[in-house]
C-alpha cells in the first residue's frame, strides 16, 4: 500500500487521508497542514479568550500568540510586523503586538474582547496576503516603504550587508 501511494503525483500520507475502495484509492478528505491549524487555533483563541488565556485582554492574547510564533521558530507571524507597518504608513519602531494593537483599534488596557476579535481579523487578512503573495513579497514591499522615507539612511542599516570584495594583500617585507 506504501508504494503505491508514492508512486501517486500529489499522494503524500501527511497531507490525505485515503480509503480503499474497489481496487482504487479515493481521497476521503484532505487533513490541515500546520500552518492552517495554526490560523484556526489563533481564531478559536480570538472567539473565545477567556477559555485559551482566562483573561479578554489584548495583552494576554498577544502573548499567547507570541508564545506560539516563539515555540515556532517565528514562522507564523513571518513578515507580520513589515506588513503592518506598511499597512499604518508609520510604526518602524513598535513590535507586532503594538502594531496590531493599533491597526485593530484593541485597548491598551481593561477587558477588549472586541478589540481582540478585530485583532484577529487583521491577522487572518495578513495570512490571506502572505498566502497570495509571498514573504519574499512583503519583504520588498517594506523596504520599498522604508526608502521612501525621509528618515532612513541605507548605510546604517544593520541588515545591509557590507561589500565582501577582497582587499589586496600587501606583500611583507624582507626581514
Amino acid at each position: 500500500m506504501d508504494a503505491s501511494l508514492a508512486s501517486l503525483p500529489l499522494a503524500s500520507a501527511a497531507e490525505r487521508q485515503y480509503r480503499w475502495t474497489d481496487g482504487a484509492i479515493v481521497i476521503v478528505k484532505r487533513l490541515s497542514t500546520r500552518r492552517d491549524r495554526i490560523h484556526e487555533l489563533i481564531a478559536n483563541i480570538a472567539r473565545r479568550p477567556g477559555m485559551y488565556v482566562g483573561e479578554e485582554q489584548y495583552e494576554s492574547f498577544a502573548g499567547v500568540i507570541l508564545g506560539m510564533d516563539l515555540a515556532l521558530r517565528g514562522r507564523p507571524l513571518a513578515g507580520l510586523r513589515e506588513w503592518l507597518i506598511v499597512r499604518l504608513g508609520s510604526g518602524n519602531n513598535l513590535a507586532w503586538s503594538a502594531l496590531l494593537r493599533d491597526a485593530s483599534g484593541a485597548r491598551k488596557d481593561g477587558e477588549d474582547a472586541d478589540g481582540i476579535r478585530r485583532a484577529n481579523v487583521v491577522l487572518q487578512e495578513f495570512f490571506r496576503v502572505r498566502a497570495r503573495h509571498g514573504l519574499p513579497w512583503i519583504r520588498k514591499t517594506y523596504r520599498n516603504w522604508l526608502e521612501r522615507q525621509d528618515w532612513y539612511d541605507p548605510a546604517l542599516d544593520p541588515r545591509r550587508r557590507p561589500s565582501r570584495r577582497r582587499r589586496p594583500v600587501k606583500p611583507r617585507a624582507k626581514r
